[in-house]
Formats: C-alpha cells, sequence, structure tokens
C-alpha cells in the first residue's frame, strides 16, 4: 500500500469534520467501537502514559507547547492533533517528528484487517476516519516507545475516540459556544461535553473560563475527586473569582509581559499547598497573541502537575530549565503564524466570536502597519458575522473568498451576511485568487490577515510552500 492509497483508504471512512447536521449522540459517538479495535491491536495505549487536552479554544496549541516542553527535558514524546493544515502526517508527531510516509502506508496496511473485522458487528456502527486515526496515532506511538503522549480531544470530549484514554493528567482549554448543533447551545451543555474527560482521581488543569462553564466542570471534578489546578491570567476578563470549591485550590497564575522579537514574555506562578512554589520571570513565546498566555499557561500547568504526580523514567530532570527552553522553541502553524514581511502576511484560522477578537488584538499590538488586508473565507455553521463584527473596525481592504472544504460557505452567501459592514468587500473564488489580490492591494508598510477557518490557512500556508 503506498501513502496517497493509505490516504485514500482512510477518507473512505464518514469524516465528521467535514460533515454537518448530524446529531453527537452514542450511536454515531461509540467508544464500543475504538476501543474493539484497539483491543484487536494489543491495547497499544497502555504501553505508555498520556496527556489529554479538551476544550473549545486553545487547545491545539496548549498540546503542542506541553509536547515542545517534554521534548526539552529529554522525554520521547507522541503529538495527536486536528485538523491537519498542509499533510495528514501532522496529525501524528513522535519527537518532534512527522510520521514518515512510509510508516504511515504501513500501519494502515498492517492495521486494515482488524478494521474490516469490525464490520462482522453492525450493531455498534461503522468505525469512522478519526476513531481510526485516533487507534493509528496511539498504535504508533507504542511502537516508538514514547514516554508520554499529548492527545488533543476533537469534538467534544465525553464521546470522543481519544476519550478511551486513562491519563496522568487532564486539561481543559477555554469553553465557547461552537458546535452547538452537536454539543449544545449553552455553555453549560457544552461545558458538560468538555469535563466528560475528567477522570476519577486524576488532576485537571482548567483554563479561565466563563462562570457558567467553570461552574460545571468544577463540579464534575468535585464528583469525580479530581485535583484542579486553577490558571489565572491578571490581564483576562473571566480571572476572576467565579466558582469556587471547597478549600484552597492550586493556582497557575500568568501575568503578560513586553512585546519582544515577534513574540512576547510572560511572569508565571504555580502555586500548590502541599509544593513549593514554581515561579518564572520573563518566559518567551516566539508567538503573537495575548491569548497564547493562558494556552501557555495550561501547558506550563500539565507539566507543574507531572512533576507532582507522575513517576519520571529519568532522574534529574531540571524542568524550570525544561520549561523555559521548550516554550521559547514553539512553533504554532496556521495560528497568528507570521509567514512574510513587507508587507505581513499572518495567517490564522480564527472562527469563533473570541477568536475573532484575540486575531484583532494580536495585530493592534504586535504587527505594525498602515493599512490591514483582510482576506476571510468560512465555513457553513461558524458564526461569519461574529467573527466579522470583531474584525470590521481594524480591515481596511476586505476579500471575500472561499476555503477548499465541503462545508464552504460560498461567497455571495458570505457577502450577504457582512455587507452592511463592508459593501465594498472584494470576492475571489479561491485561496490562490484570494491571496494574489490581497498582495495586489497591499504595499510593503501594510499587513494581510487570512483568516476564518483553519481550512483556508492550510490552503495558504501550502500555497506559500
Amino acid at each position: 500500500m503506498t501513502y496517497h492509497e493509505a490516504i485514500a483508504y482512510l477518507e473512505s471512512f464518514v469524516d465528521y469534520e467535514k460533515l454537518m447536521g448530524y446529531v453527537y449522540d452514542p450511536v454515531r459517538f461509540n467508544l464500543a467501537r475504538p476501543r474493539r479495535l484497539l483491543a484487536a491491536l494489543g491495547n497499544p495505549q497502555q504501553r505508555f502514559d498520556a496527556i489529554h487536552i479538551a476544550g473549545t479554544k486553545g487547545k491545539g496549541s496548549a498540546a503542542i507547547m506541553t509536547d515542545a516542553m517534554l521534548r526539552a527535558a529529554g522525554y520521547r514524546s507522541g503529538l495527536f492533533t486536528q485538523p491537519h493544515l498542509v499533510s495528514f502526517r501532522e496529525r501524528i508527531v513522535t519527537d518532534g517528528e512527522l510520521i514518515p510516509e512510509q510508516n504511515l502506508a504501513a500501519l494502515v496496511e498492517r492495521v486494515q484487517p482488524a478494521i474490516e473485522e469490525h464490520k462482522e458487528h453492525p450493531e455498534e456502527g461503522r468505525l469512522s476516519f478519526f476513531e481510526i486515526y485516533t487507534a493509528l496515532a496511539l498504535l504508533y506511538f507504542a511502537e516508538r516507545g514514547v514516554d508520554l503522549a499529548v492527545m488533543e480531544c476533537g469534538l467534544g470530549g465525553r464521546l470522543d475516540a481519544t476519550n478511551v484514554l486513562a491519563p496522568v493528567v487532564c486539561a481543559i482549554t477555554p469553553v465557547g459556544i461552537e458546535h452547538t448543533a452537536e454539543l449544545g447551545d449553552t455553555l453549560a451543555a457544552i461545558a458538560g461535553e468538555k469535563a466528560g474527560i475528567i477522570k476519577t482521581h486524576t488532576p485537571l488543569v482548567m483554563a479561565p473560563q466563563e462562570p457558567e462553564a467553570e461552574e460545571v466542570i468544577l463540579r464534575t471534578a468535585t464528583d469525580r475527586e479530581a485535583e484542579v489546578y486553577r490558571v489565572i491570567v491578571a490581564a483576562a476578563a473571566t480571572s476572576g473569582e467565579g466558582a469556587v470549591m471547597p478549600g484552597q485550590l492550586p493556582t497557575i497564575r500568568a501575568v503578560p509581559g513586553r512585546v519582544r522579537n515577534g513574540g512576547q514574555t510572560f511572569t508565571l506562578k504555580c502555586h500548590s499547598p502541599r509544593e513549593p512554589d514554581l515561579q518564572f520571570y520573563d518566559l518567551y513565546l516566539p508567538v503573537i497573541g495575548r491569548h497564547q498566555v493562558a494556552n501557555a499557561a495550561v501547558a506550563v500547568g500539565i507539566i507543574a502537575v507531572l512533576r507532582q504526580h507522575w513517576q519520571p523514567k529519568r532522574e534529574g530532570v531540571d524542568w524550570p530549565t525544561a520549561i523555559r527552553e521548550g516554550l521559547s522553541q514553539v512553533e504554532l502553524p496556521g495560528r497568528l503564524q507570521i509567514c512574510e514581511r513587507n508587507p505581513f502576511l499572518i495567517v490564522d484560522g480564527a472562527h469563533t466570536r473570541e477568536s475573532g477578537a484575540a486575531s484583532r488584538a494580536a495585530i493592534d499590538e504586535f504587527i505594525p502597519h498602515d493599512k490591514l488586508v483582510l482576506v476571510l473565507g468560512c465555513l457553513r455553521g461558524k458564526n461569519v458575522r461574529a467573527v466579522a463584527e470583531q474584525l470590521a473596525g481594524a480591515a481596511d481592504e476586505v476579500i471575500l473568498t472561499a476555503p477548499e472544504s465541503p462545508r464552504a460557505l460560498p461567497v455571495e452567501e458570505m457577502r450577504q451576511q457582512v455587507r452592511d459592514l463592508w459593501p465594498t468587500a472584494h470576492r475571489a473564488p479561491d485561496a490562490p485568487a484570494a491571496l494574489a489580490l490581497a498582495r495586489k492591494l497591499a504595499r510593503p508598510q501594510d499587513a494581510i490577515l487570512v483568516t476564518g477557518s483553519i481550512y483556508l490557512a492550510g490552503e495558504v500556508l501550502a500555497l506559500l510552500q
């Protein structure tokens, strides 16, 4: 089996990343399916420890940052994220290296008989694309001998295929209103799905949350006797006291610092009633956007929990140095990524009100420019209007386009939704045309922001390669 044949085989299974209008229930999302498949593969997930991260925004960034610190500490790591930007191989990474094409092809060929055998159990439903590639990643990590795998949750958490894990630590990044048709139309309902990853007696690192979401997460943690490490960001609107649990919660408190060298600094203090405080001054993060400080604090919180609760496989690890060095080497493709200068070209995947606001704040603070040319392309089911409203005051020229996806929102439909905000918006049929037009409109002292969908971000990054 070749690499392209392997990808074609995987894509023959239902991919909920590309669908809309389905019901998020135990019929379509059934943990019995991935458990049966993993059992047929010898339960590879039991051969290494795992970190499990859920959330609406920031979970991928937190996962990448955690992985970088583990590698800086000298551990063999696995990293599981989604969706990919350019290549499927981005989803399965060990020791910072994408799975090679030949390894993925060989892995799919080996697992194919177990996949096909599952068809003998129609009562559980057909395996999905996500369930299969979760199993592929777990098997690859086991065979590569990783010490720890950092696993980003897919949709929700409670019924997600990654929830077959028994992690050593869980984390929940900020919860927001997204995937309402599947997860519910309130923060409480969505937070309940995310909180489904919390395991009994397993520490949880919780990012700053809106009170409604925080209450659900803390209640679930209390019910499962899971100790909570609470992230507080000094400049965040949601960093107030909110809901509290009995007794004193361990905290990870972050304070944003200076803009420096295309990135930023921040100060961080980890406090636990039972452990010595862990403090850092002027940690450097080579990415833009103040919201990334919260994601970095979650990642450092995960490392702080590991120091206390995990039995390391080697002695003498200098965690403070690993934290500092790991964060300083972080790369976040497609997340306010500065790809070019003169003019600046920034590629982002913002598709919610909150992420749109974060993108605008980052452009205003980190990117010196005269004029902003905005390229916006979104998927159906996303709140296009909310994203547009956040960026409306910042954009001087707007180009509306459509990502290459079956869920893409047609340009004319998007135009109807934002016509009052941008009555003179340009239109481009696809990403190549939109990027070409943006470059014509932008002068060296200007900036171009491509955003609205991770799929559009991926297309543009592929064009730049």
